[in-house]
Formats: C-alpha cells, sequence, structure tokens
C-alpha cells in the first residue's frame, strides 16, 4: 500500500472498519482494517502514510490490536 501511496502522492490513506451501512458488525467483504494491520475486534480505524501506520480503536477492543500497532491509552 505504501508504494501506491508514495506513486500517487497521497498523504495518507484512511482505512475505515465500517460498511456502507455503518454496521456495527461489519460483514467480512469489508474487513479492510484486518487484512492491514492483523486487528479483529469490531471497532477501529487505520491510516497509512508513507512512512508510518496507526490503528484507533476503543476501550472494548483496545486488548484485540496487534501489540506493535497499540499506542498509549488514551491518545
Amino acid at each position: 500500500m505504501r508504494e501506491l501511496i508514495c506513486r500517487h502522492r497521497v498523504d495518507a490513506y484512511l482505512v475505515p472498519q465500517a460498511d456502507p451501512y455503518n454496521s456495527e458488525y461489519a460483514p467480512a467483504a469489508f474487513a479492510r482494517v484486518r487484512a492491514l494491520s492483523g486487528f479483529t475486534g469490531s471497532a477501529g480505524t487505520a491510516i497509512v502514510t508513507q512512512t508510518s501506520a496507526h490503528l484507533w480503536t476503543d476501550a472494548r477492543c483496545w486488548q484485540q490490536a496487534p501489540p506493535r500497532k497499540r499506542a498509549r491509552r488514551g491518545t
């Protein structure tokens, strides 16, 4: 993904967990965050830049985030 971001001169790419209907549990076809990060929770958003990637989630799903992707709680 970073190769595409650099090639197309995109600053950041936002990857939502939600489906078009904003369902709490999106169908597997919309598991974009899982495909990028391995995150299996129901609420998460990822952002990928040319040099870094970040995962946001709420407290319910924080433990499901892969440890190297976790930020400090409260950030």
